[in-house]
């Protein structure tokens, strides 16, 4: 053979040979290069589940020595004893005591309802015993609740009748009672209290003290004629009552009621005959109506409570709800217009939103 032809063939082979080492090592690098990136992707992953297990490791030492500041757990009965136990050793007089109505768990503490002077409280207890907090706080604000949309809506006012917020809620609800006239009902009605100051006679319809008022005897009085009013002359009862805000006091009323009366037109007879033979069953339906529990529009605005009975002057419902808005006119009528299936054109007249008027405070 031929050498330049032997060397051709040789120089070939030795190419050839060197082509496919250098494809095999090609290939041998990106296999390796998979497996170092595979390698890194797992580093990074068990990082990331060792800083999660470090975090949970870290929640837990925080619960764990949160457990640590508490004494040994008891029972919510137990609890709630305490808390009774303890009100009255500190808080309770002539006129009451403490009584329990309900206890549960909620929220890691014990929640409990307590009834006092005729009310019931919500207060809560730390599961050692050791804690007692006579309210709480939502720190998750509750939504505010609509009112039932009915064809005529039913707006009730209690108030005392010489309580001065309640007087300015007594102005507001004329403006809405000379409005939506016979559009809406609109019921006033009064809070009165049993076991109420030192001498029954100065507080006190009956010597037993079942009935009685804050701001005393005539005001007691004022509040019946006021209820004997609405009976037998209703058309008249914003006129009178009224007049009765901005001239007298509860210490002379008594003595300028019939001619307040007279003037606008009412007999005085016929209410004078109500408050003789009436005056019980009036004042019995007020405390009925006050002792029922009633659903609020705005919870939060009762530490949560969805339910409340009425003890403060002024209290309004629209529909069977506690209303929880301002007190002006304007946003009475604003709330009542809510209430209507359909409202009517007077929903349209806007009222007065008086700064005199208060948005808070109460006589209770």
């Amino acid at each position: 053979m031929d050498k330049r032809l032997l060397l051709i063939i040789i120089s070939f082979c030795l190419f050839s040979i060197a082509i496919t080492w250098l494809v095999i090592m090609v290939f041998q690098n990106k296999d390796l290069q998979d497996v170092i990136e595979q390698s890194n992707t797992n580093q990074t992953l068990l990082k990331i589940e060792n800083d999660k297990l470090q975090l949970q490791i870290s929640d837990l030492n925080e619960k764990i020595a949160s457990l640590s500041d508490l004494g040994p757990i008891i029972s919510a009965k137990e609890a709630a004893r305490k808390a009774i136990d303890f009100i009255n050793d500190n808080y309770s007089n002539t006129s009451g005591s403490a009584a329990l109505i309900s206890f549960q768990e909620k929220n890691g503490v014990y929640k409990v309802l307590i009834s006092f002077n005729g009310s019931e409280y919500t207060s809560y207890v730390t599961k050692d015993g050791e804690l007692f907090f006579t309210e709480g706080v939502n720190l998750k604000p509750a939504e505010k609740k609509e009112f039932t949309k009915t064809n005529k809506p039913v707006v009730d006012l209690f108030v005392m009748a010489f309580c001065p917020y309640g007087n300015q809620a007594e102005t507001s609800m004329a403006s809405i009672v000379n409005l939506f006239k016979d559009k809406i009902s609109i019921n006033l009605h009064y809070i009165f209290y049993s076991n109420w100051g030192d001498k029954a006679s100065e507080y006190c319809y009956d010597e037993q003290k079942k009935y009685c008022s804050m701001h005393g005897i005539q005001e007691l009085n004022q509040g019946i004629r006021e209820l004997c009013v609405a009976k037998y002359a209703q058309d008249k009862l914003w006129s009178f009552v009224g007049k009765i805000n901005q001239n007298t006091t509860s210490l002379d009323v008594d003595s300028k009621w019939k001619t307040i009366a007279a003037e606008i037109g009412i007999d005085t007879k016929k209410i004078e005959d109500c408050y003789k033979n009436e005056a019980v069953s009036l004042l019995a339906s007020q405390v009925a109506l006050t002792g029922k529990t009633y659903p609020v529009q705005d919870p939060d605005q009762y530490s949560g409570a969805e339910n409340v009975k009425i003890t403060g002057s002024p209290t309004f419902l629209i529909n069977g709800m506690v209303y929880n808005g301002s007190r002006d006119s304007e946003s009475i009528r604003t709330a009542i217009c809510s209430a209507f299936k359909t409202a009517p054109v007077e929903c349209k007249t806007a009222l007065s939103t008086s700064s005199t008027i208060q948005n808070s405070g109460s006589c209770e």
